[in-house]
């Protein structure tokens, strides 16, 4: 890591590595990794700030650095980020490359995590994944339970269980049932089975029955005022895109 700073402190930034800086890089993403896996991720961030520093448009480390932010609250500095990083990989890599798809996905998995989620973004991946990757491969059965908790979200249930249904059935033949995508999917549609039969959709913050929707896209529900301040924060951000769907 030394070794890589010193680089920086002179001021070599170009994208073509020697063969002993590409090994020292590759070094230190090793460290950076085993850092998060640790959950030290301010000290993976370090690390993936130094190498982007010698080789800035390093696709793999931007990707991780990503996810560092993410993991340490930082969501917005991710998202615009992780959307320049996918903007710069459909024009180097192409829109169908594996890659360019897979900041894709964990772009929007991100986004859903902080309940929002963009169903046309899901659906338009989801297309290109069966084309490219074909229906049953795994990281297209993501992308498809993405979608899933997705309409669940926006009070789709039904459709939403329909979807979990195929993801599942495919996903117990290929899988097994121990596998932990196939029961991830088994609860998140069991969860929307019981929303489907709730008199209210569940608030979008606490879960509880909410008889509440913002008046502004007829979608987002809570189940008192104090909920939807508190999510209005990443709402805000999608609630346009809601009232088009």
């Amino acid at each position: 890591m030394r070794g890589l700073q010193g680089w920086t402190r002179r001021g070599l930034t170009r994208s073509v590595l020697t063969n002993n800086q590409f090994c020292l890089s590759r070094a230190c993403i090793s460290v950076a990794c085993a850092r998060a896996g640790e959950g030290k991720y301010a000290e993976a961030e370090a690390i993936y700030r130094t190498l982007l520093a010698v080789d800035k448009e390093n696709f793999e480390v931007r990707m991780s650095l990503c996810t560092a932010l993410t993991n340490q609250g930082k969501h917005a500095e991710a998202e615009i980020m992780g959307r320049a990083l996918l903007a710069d990989e459909r024009r180097v890599l192409g829109h169908e490359h594996p890659l360019t798809l897979k900041t894709a996905s964990d772009m929007l998995i991100r986004l859903g995590q902080q309940g929002r989620y963009d169903e046309a973004e899901i659906r338009d991946l989801w297309a290109v994944r069966k084309r490219v990757l074909g229906p049953e491969h795994p990281d297209t059965l993501v992308t498809a339970e993405t979608l899933a908790v997705a309409l669940g979200a926006h009070g789709k249930y039904d459709e939403a269980v329909s979807l979990h249904r195929e993801v599942l059935t495919v996903q117990l033949r290929i899988m097994g049932r121990e596998h932990p995508h196939t029961q991830s999917t088994a609860k998140n549609m069991y969860h929307h089975v019981s929303c489907s039969r709730m008199a209210e959709p569940p608030c979008y913050v606490c879960h509880k029955p909410a008889p509440k929707k913002c008046s502004s896209c007829k979608v987002a529900a809570y189940c008192s005022a104090v909920c939807q301040k508190k999510h209005w924060g990443a709402h805000k951000k999608d609630c346009a895109s809601l009232r088009k769907q």
